[in-house]
Order: C-alpha cells, then sequence, then structure tokens
C-alpha cells in the first residue's frame, strides 16, 4: 500500500504576494561601503580612491558581462514563459544601471587624475591625530 503524501496549496501564499505586490514600494537607502568610503576618500590619499573606483569598476564589468549573457540566452530558455517579460524588464534595469555606474566610474577616474595635490591628503598626515 502506497503512503499517502500530504497535499500543500500555494494559493494563500500566492494570495499574500499579490497583496505585497499591489503596495506602493520603499526606497529604502542603500547601504554601500563604497560611497562611504567615497564619501570620506578626502581622508585617504587620492591613490586610494583610484583603487577604489578601479575595484567598483572591474566588478561593474563582471555584473555587466553576466547580465549581457543572461539577456542573449533568456528569450531562448524562457520561451513561452509568462514571466519573461518582467525578467527582462528588471534584467534591463540592471544593465542600464550598470552601464551608467561604469560612465561615472569613467568619469570619476578622469576627475581625480587630473585633480591636483590639494584633492588629497598627503600618506604622512594620514597618521596624525
Amino acid at each position: 500500500m502506497a503512503t499517502a503524501w500530504p497535499v500543500f496549496s500555494l494559493d494563500a501564499g500566492c494570495a499574500c504576494l499579490r497583496e505585497w505586490l499591489a503596495l506602493p514600494f520603499q526606497n529604502d537607502p542603500p547601504r554601500n561601503e563604497f560611497l562611504l568610503k567615497l564619501f570620506f576618500g578626502r581622508e585617504a590619499s587620492v591613490d586610494v580612491t583610484i583603487g577604489h573606483i578601479r575595484e567598483l569598476q572591474r566588478r561593474n564589468q563582471q555584473s555587466l558581462d553576466t547580465m549581457l549573457q543572461i539577456q542573449k540566452f533568456a528569450p531562448k530558455f524562457n520561451a513561452g514563459n509568462p514571466h519573461l517579460p518582467h525578467w527582462l524588464l528588471t534584467l534591463e534595469l540592471g544593465i542600464a544601471m550598470t552601464r551608467a555606474a561604469l560612465e561615472w566610474g569613467e568619469s570619476a577616474l578622469a576627475s581625480l587624475t587630473t585633480a591636483g595635490p590639494e584633492s588629497s591628503i598627503p600618506a604622512s598626515e594620514l597618521t596624525k591625530p
């Protein structure tokens, strides 16, 4: 005799999800260590800030490359899925935001590399109380 397995319903969860989706969204402020370090960047040498921006550029480029690959293959592997249009919209926003961040990074690097010596504190001053 076969064991009877319990049957679960997702109806209640789907109803809660739909209620939550209908609520206005909140834009909580992001917690971003890079932004905090950038904000206080004057307290370090300009080379430290440039290093952080270059690392951010590397990470953003890696993320963009991944998203572009997903964008290329998602329609093929998810053809007919009713969620696909929303998935692609989410992906397109991520791509647009990442491209904007990369553009900002190039501009920031150009600004810092052309800034004069007054733009940062000499390393010898960093250890003083």
